[in-house]
């Protein structure tokens, strides 16, 4: 379960949604374990750019959420 829930607009570019995840992630200034961001993004998505991330990720969403922070 992500610890914020953090949607996409229905019509918002992945790179628009990621820029404004990123941002309000620096405004928490707190310190998340980077899986723990993944998670929030990952569950966040709209169902076109969950597609996009599911093509470039090996593994899909499954395969970015077992990642470790070094390789994200």
């Amino acid at each position: 379960m992500p610890i914020f829930n953090f949607p996409q607009f229905e019509h918002e570019s992945f790179w628009n949604y990621l820029s404004r995840l990123n941002d309000y992630h620096a405004q928490l200034n707190q310190n998340f374990v980077k899986w723990k961001i993944c998670e929030v993004f990952a569950m966040g998505l709209n169902s076109a750019s969950r597609g996009f991330v599911e093509s470039i990720c090996p593994g899909g969403l499954i395969g970015l959420l077992s990642t470790t922070q070094d390789e994200v």
